[in-house]
């Protein structure tokens, strides 16, 4: 339920290296997450917007679920450091952090008080 984005490109050279993370959709926000283990962040979806997570450190245990799905099944998979993935609309997603870790979050529409895309069910 979670899509895995792989690099869209990597060089290394004497100076280091460069690995291209994504080139493609619009981001109109973006936050640093820290967690500590045993904690559960999540427990929502979104009507419009997409969500990019980019795993800088740690070990997520994410659950989703797409609403729509009548048999409500649940997909459940472990994410690590250097692990990049897309949570479309409707995706019901829940991170349980099995080790300490820090993510970047990117959001296709930003969050306001107004007019919040954020559902609990």
């Amino acid at each position: 339920m979670i899509k895995k984005i792989p690099n869209y490109f990597s060089h290394s050279d004497d100076r280091g290296s460069i690995n291209g993370i994504i080139n493609t959709g619009t981001w109109e926000e973006m936050n640093l997450i820290s967690s500590i283990a045993g904690t559960v962040r999540g427990g929502h979806y979104h009507k419009h917007t997409t969500e990019a997570f980019y795993i800088l450190e740690g070990r997520v245990k994410i659950n989703t679920r797409n609403i729509h799905d009548s048999n409500n099944h649940i997909h459940e998979e472990t994410v690590h450091s250097g692990d990049f993935f897309i949570i479309e609309p409707f995706v019901l997603h829940t991170f349980t952090v099995v080790k300490d870790a820090k993510w970047l979050n990117l959001l296709s529409k930003k969050m306001n008080d107004i007019d919040k895309d954020f559902f609990r069910e």
